[in-house]
């Protein structure tokens, strides 16, 4: 948890300054295209995708195609932010990540999410868990950010002095809680068991499964009740 502190703090901080800066010394170049703020939020999408796919690697069954679902997102995100027909790079990859061939990777995250929407009832009988997961207020923070302030100044709802800057920042500090989902949310749920495997566990009467953890005194294995 202090780590996670220092990380959030450092990051408000160092956006505030970025902010301050450009609106007191007139740095416009820090929230033009491709400016300085955009290339922060390419990198931060990067070290998520890259995290979420390593996290996909080592953790259970069940958790993996999460995993690797956000870091196929945290891509989209980075063909969204990047005007790759604008740089100079090979045909091939214009043609990857700003033509025709971007679409291999939204049927991929689509893919992803239909085996997820398949393992349903997986994720709904550890609703609690992953709702009470750092994982799931990391995301939806990010997701807070993006649609309430960056989507909000980016259609002019409000007449505000450096909208454009304050909107580029707004979506550097949702990236910075997207990537805190990789770095932070990830390590309660893959060093976790879910709880349905453990009522499955006591259930069978199964006692060669070693549970990561143990149970305090007194605790009453979960019970099926027949109606």
């Amino acid at each position: 948890m202090r780590w996670q502190i220092l990380y959030l703090v450092a990051a408000f901080f160092f956006h505030a300054l970025i902010v301050y800066w450009a609106t007191t010394r007139q740095q416009e170049r820090l929230h033009f295209e491709n400016g300085w703020l955009e290339n922060l939020q390419v990198l931060y999408l990067a070290l998520a995708a890259a995290v979420f796919a390593v996290n996909g690697k080592v953790t259970v069954d069940r958790h993996r195609v999460l995993f690797y679902w956000l870091s196929m997102v945290s891509l989209l995100f980075i063909i969204r932010e990047v005007e790759f027909g604008d740089l100079a790079i090979p045909a091939w990859m214009k043609f990857m990540l700003a033509g025709a061939g971007r679409a291999v990777f939204y049927v991929i995250a689509i893919a992803l999410f239909i085996t997820m929407c398949r393992q349903f009832r997986e994720y709904w009988c550890n609703r609690r868990f992953y709702l009470h997961s750092s994982l799931f207020w990391y995301l939806a923070a990010s997701g807070f950010f993006l649609l309430a302030f960056s989507l909000t100044l980016d259609r002019q709802v409000f007449d505000i002095t450096h909208y454009q800057l304050l909107e580029e920042a707004s979506e550097a500090i949702a990236y910075v809680l997207w990537l805190g989902a990789a770095l932070f949310g990830s390590f309660g749920i893959k060093r976790s068991y879910p709880f349905s495997a453990i009522q499955k566990h006591y259930r069978s009467g199964d006692n060669s499964l070693e549970l990561p953890f143990q149970f305090d005194a007194g605790f009453q294995p979960p019970q099926k009740h027949n109606r």
